[in-house]
């Protein structure tokens, strides 16, 4: 790979939506490829290693979004459980938190997470418990929609 091929990668390495992982894997594999075929028979040994890096970036994305998906599934059963102790007038703790910063990482909107932020905080018990199971089914929908 040519030192401007891999500056590109770098430069696209920032906070990701759930699709850049998948779309960068794609596209690098397809790069690969591409090199690949036109090699010569001088680079003929080349040519089998480009289509191995098709065969692992194709891997690498599907891997990418299987963790994706556990990371939401598992992060929605900490927020389950803080709802439920929620009801219970049990605060929310560090295992929230984390659960938000996983959902972040893997691409749940800002505005869906500050908005389960802000119905924990709610005064009101009753609007809580509607405020908090309305947050928490807005967040499942990036689960079912994740790709």
């Amino acid at each position: 790979m040519t030192s401007s091929a891999i500056s590109s990668v770098s430069d696209r390495c920032r906070p990701c939506t759930t699709n850049d992982h998948d779309a960068l894997a794609a596209e690098l594999a397809e790069k690969m490829w591409d090199y690949a075929r036109r090699g010569t028979s001088d680079n003929a040994p080349f040519a089998d290693a480009g289509a191995h890096w098709h065969h692992i970036f194709r891997q690498y994305a599907r891997a990418s979004w299987i963790w994706r998906k556990r990371q939401m599934d598992d992060a929605i059963a900490v927020l389950q459980a803080a709802v439920d102790r929620s009801m219970q007038g049990v605060q929310t703790g560090a295992d929230v938190r984390l659960a938000l910063e996983s959902l972040r990482f893997v691409g749940v909107p800002a505005e869906a997470i500050r908005y389960f932020c802000e119905s924990c905080q709610s005064k009101n018990d009753i609007g809580r418990s509607q405020s908090l199971h309305a947050a928490l089914r807005r967040i499942e929908t990036f689960r079912k929609d994740a790709k």
